[in-house]
């Protein structure tokens, strides 16, 4: 989308000043006018078309490459983001959320090398970087299964936010995949005290349970889970799953079966199914 920049002068400063002025004041309006789209979050277009205008006034600006970045991010365009980005760096090597928010858009391509090396670089700039260290565990835990570093983050994470709930659920989960379900339980129901209504932490609490071999006390947690968040595909299948521990082959089925039915890409759901000799 093409923008015209406009500019509006007082007449009495153009009239004692006179043309070099009209100048001056046309570039500073325009700039000014430029910043100003470029910066507001309601029209990603108009954003960008700023961002660009802000560029040509001033092309060593690191602030207008690392917001047109956001624009494109904002437009799902990673590529035109990570290279705004890269430039704004360029510009301004010290600027900690653009290596953060390049990460973010590595991390959407998939290239988790790449997000973790920029997350890395955001903490070595700014130390409390608290969404660095969450995204940098996320990845860690997620895509790389390395859960003591993902721990580590999240500990981190939890001294820069100590009221944080999801801090402490996403910890938990990592302590139950690296199998330290005590400490996992903990940090389950300390974001449970944090946030009574968080359905996350109650199914975090209820996978640990059935992991750990008490399926029948995680049975409340899952069912908390649901009531928190009717009909979530995550819960539905950690319900199913608990109740196939029991032995409660049908209503297993039927969680797994809804579970499916919302998000068909879950594979614990799946394989339920198959282990119960059930289809979707």
């Amino acid at each position: 989308m093409h923008m015209t920049y406009r500019c509006r002068c007082r007449a009495g400063i153009l009239v004692a000043i006179g043309a070099v002025a009209v100048m001056l004041c046309g570039a500073d309006a325009v700039r000014a006018a430029a910043t100003d789209d470029c910066r507001q979050d309601k029209n990603i277009d108009l954003a960008i078309s700023g961002c660009t205008e802000w560029i040509k006034q001033r092309p060593t600006n690191a602030d207008a490459y690392f917001y047109r970045g956001v624009a494109h991010s904002r437009k799902k365009n990673p590529d035109a983001a990570i290279a705004d980005y890269t430039k704004a760096i360029e510009l301004n090597p010290k600027l900690a959320d653009a290596h953060y928010n390049r990460g973010l858009q590595h991390e959407r391509k998939g290239d988790f090398d790449l997000a973790i090396a920029d997350y890395s670089r955001a903490i070595a700039i700014d130390p409390k970087h608290a969404d660095a260290y969450s995204n940098r565990g996320t990845v860690y835990h997620n895509q790389k299964k390395d859960y003591d570093r993902a721990i580590a983050d999240y500990t981190k994470l939890i001294a820069l936010e100590p009221k944080a709930a999801d801090a402490y659920t996403h910890r938990g989960n990592s302590y139950r995949w690296a199998g330290k379900y005590d400490l996992a339980m903990t940090d389950h129901t300390k974001a449970i005290a944090l946030d009574p209504k968080y359905a996350a932490a109650y199914r975090g609490r209820a996978l640990t349970y059935l992991m750990s071999g008490k399926a029948a006390q995680g049975l409340p947690d899952a069912e908390r889970a649901l009531e928190l968040t009717p009909n979530a595909p995550l819960a539905l299948e950690t319900r199913g799953q608990i109740f196939e521990s029991l032995g409660k082959r049908e209503e297993a089925i039927a969680d797994f079966r809804r579970a499916l039915s919302r998000a068909p890409s879950l594979t614990e759901a799946r394989a339920g199914l198959k282990r119960l000799g059930a289809e979707p």
